[in-house]
């Protein structure tokens, strides 16, 4: 069976469609970019993908300009199942996507409380809340900063008889909001991504038949979000109901092995698809836009999570787990010898091959230069940064649903507008993070970024990912 990732599934959602007003010229339809870009399908569909990043759509034209829709999922979403395993009177909830958000939650009439503390840092997913109480009304609320003061979201649910859940906040980011672009020349120059150079059309696109599979796939995909399939662990799966049987003593999903090889769950608990929980979408009662009052919020968060208190902090703890996690425990990055940069192939793109290796340079940011040196290339690495980071508002990581973790940072204000400048002027460019005379990470700047955050992710193991933390975290 195929394990989806909670990160796909967020981005299968059923779209709005958009009447093509002129019928596309042929010659634009294809792949334009490399490691990043957009695909242009006939059926007035296209892809946009890069980095953490993939996003369909629909388009149409509009005189020379071309209008991007991409496809985006409710702001928040629930999903349900009567769990006869679960102790009379009591609720389980499962928050996905949250980490990122000013979210709030409120159950029947408790007091509101944030899903996460301010600052919250050092993830540890799934994140499940054990409630002691039977539910029959949930208000998710999300807070947005603007110009003009903060503005609310309130999606309103009701429940009858259901006590696990699945709770999921599809923010809105920058890459799901509507742009356009244009086409001149096989060139393709957005309004969001790719910068003034913009995306040069594939000619004879050996890849073409495999991105229209996986369009085909997320297109079978779309109207298959009516309900969830997990397992004990909460990892997600599509299920083939001809493997299954449903037993009605537990209400779950089961292979017919499922009695016998017990190891394999504990060897292999977020692989485990044997035993599945189906959890069905629940309809959004009502939305408003009430104003969140700050007496009105609870002093306690439904998740505590900092680098700084790791004792103190939620961690999810499989029922075979019995190491207890301890921060302090964790070495220092390996020191290596130093080594010169390898040569590389630019239009193979394996800069991330490269890391880490050793470079004597401040915590920042460098710009990586190309050199053409006898139709080979070699990365050059500047002298002096073009950002230090020695303006964090915040650090943290978190391990995503496919296991590696992933290191966030939030930059300071004036920070934060240099490096919009930064990845404006450069993008398609590519830039060495340097984090105690380590280069471990070489990502390409694939579009402008307004807010701040730095995301570092690749071939991260746990203990990398955790190093880099403490040595970026600001001190006290």
């Amino acid at each position: 069976m195929k394990k989806i990732l909670w990160s796909l599934l967020l981005l299968a959602v059923c779209s709005d469609a958009m009447s093509q007003t002129t019928k596309i010229n042929k010659d634009y339809i294809g792949r334009y970019g490399s490691s990043n870009g957009v695909c242009i399908f006939e059926d007035g569909k296209f892809f946009l993908y890069g980095y953490a990043t993939m996003v369909f759509g629909n388009y149409k034209l509009d005189g020379s300009k071309i209008e991007f829709r991409p496809d985006r999922r409710d702001l928040f979403e629930l999903y349900g199942n009567r769990n006869p395993q679960l102790e009379d009177g009591k609720t389980r909830w499962h928050f996905v996507g949250f980490e990122r958000g000013n979210t709030f939650v409120k159950f029947d009439e408790d007091s509101v409380q944030r899903v996460f503390n301010v600052g919250a840092n050092c993830f540890s997913s799934p994140f499940i809340h054990n409630h002691d109480k039977t539910v029959k009304a949930i208000t998710l609320i999300e807070e947005k900063e603007g110009f003009d003061g903060n503005s609310y979201l309130n999606w309103q649910f009701t429940n009858a008889d259901r006590n696990d859940f699945i709770v999921v906040y599809n923010e809105v980011k920058y890459e799901n909001e509507d742009f356009f672009g244009m086409i001149e020349d096989g060139v393709l120059r957005l309004s969001n991504f790719g910068g003034e150079s913009g995306y040069k059309k594939h000619q004879d696109d050996h890849e073409w038949d495999d991105i229209i599979s996986m369009k085909r796939e997320y297109e079978n995909y779309q109207g298959n979000d009516q309900a969830v399939y997990a397992n004990r662990e909460f990892a997600n799966f599509q299920m083939d109901s001809s493997r299954y049987t449903l037993d009605l003593s537990t209400n779950q999903y089961m292979v017919a092995d499922t009695t016998i090889n017990a190891e394999y769950h504990k060897d292999s608990p977020y692989q485990d698809d044997r035993i599945l929980r189906k959890f069905d979408k629940m309809e959004r009662k009502s939305a408003s836009n009430k104003v969140l009052e700050s007496n009105g919020i609870a002093h306690s968060t439904i998740f505590y999570t900092t680098c700084e208190e790791v004792e103190n902090s939620y961690r999810y703890k499989s029922e075979y787990e019995s190491e207890e996690y301890n921060l302090e425990d964790h070495g220092h990055l390996p020191i290596l010898e130093p080594i010169p940069v390898p040569l590389v192939d630019e239009e193979e793109d394996k800069f991330w091959e490269l890391v880490p290796f050793r470079l004597e340079r401040e915590n920042g940011l460098y710009l990586v230069q190309l050199r053409d040196e006898n139709t080979e290339t070699a990365i050059i690495i500047a002298d002096t940064a073009s950002l230090l980071l020695d303006d964090i508002r915040s650090v943290e990581y978190e391990i995503e649903d496919h296991g590696l973790p992933v290191v966030r940072l939030k930059l300071g204000e004036q920070s934060a507008e240099k490096f919009a400048e930064l990845t404006k002027e450069y993008s398609g460019k590519y830039l060495a993070i340097i984090v105690d005379n380590m280069a471990i990470s070489i990502p390409q700047i694939n579009q402008p970024i307004a807010d701040g955050n730095i995301q570092i992710g690749g071939n991260l193991s746990v203990e990398e990912a955790q190093n880099i933390v403490k040595a970026l975290t600001p001190k006290k």
